[in-house]
């Protein structure tokens, strides 16, 4: 790879340590309670980054498992990344709603209870679904 290509994967992580910085030094509590908005935003602008400079991130996982994988499973890896991409964004917004709304009760339901089980939902669901798509393909990976 290429030292830009490099560069530019790193940028979100850049920007999101900065913002983070910056919040913290003139609010302490804010930048505790924006760590989940930038964690979100920052795993939102990953996706986002492989859907438009592919592989997406779902495929590179999906290949260190499987090099095999056959090309006609892209489809629905760039379908998932999509849906990562959609997920992330959503609770980037709400993440960051509770954490300026000024309750601390309502950012930590959301932020201590809510998200991280909606996001273990969201890989089950797409567990399932992946060994659907597979057995389609006629493989059968796990």
């Amino acid at each position: 790879m290429r030292a830009g290509h490099n560069r530019r994967e790193i940028l979100p992580y850049v920007l999101a340590g900065v913002v983070l910085l910056i919040i913290i030094v003139r609010s302490p509590i804010i930048g505790l309670k924006t760590c989940p908005v930038l964690l979100a935003f920052t795993f939102g602008a990953i996706f986002a980054y492989s859907l438009l400079w592919p592989p997406t991130v779902i495929e590179r996982i999906a290949r260190l498992q499987h090099p095999e994988l056959p090309l006609e499973a892209n489809s629905y890896l760039r379908k998932v990344t999509m849906a990562w991409l959609g997920f992330f964004l959503i609770n980037a917004s709400i993440s960051a709603a509770t954490a300026f709304s000024g309750s601390m009760r309502s950012w930590t339901l959301y932020n201590g209870l809510i998200s991280n089980p909606a996001t273990g939902a969201l890989f089950g669901r797409e567990f399932l679904i992946r060994q659907r798509v597979y057995q389609r393909l006629g493989r059968s990976f796990t």
